[in-house]
């Protein structure tokens, strides 16, 4: 599951919820990422990716 910090935090409570075992997360970081033109927050420069499984003994 991949996605920025609008949503990649309830996805990994829902996973969990549903009995997935998060086995790791890898920080895409972005080369080109989109301006920010309000200047109100950072730039969003990575997306989050959660390996997730149904098993603890997955690979």
């Amino acid at each position: 599951m991949i996605g920025s910090y609008h949503n990649i935090f309830r996805v990994g409570a829902e996973l969990q919820n549903q009995k997935f075992w998060i086995m790791n997360d890898v920080i895409w970081r972005k080369s080109n990422p989109m301006p920010n033109f309000r200047g109100k927050r950072l730039t969003n420069a990575h997306e989050t990716l959660i390996w997730a499984a149904k098993s603890e003994t997955s690979k």
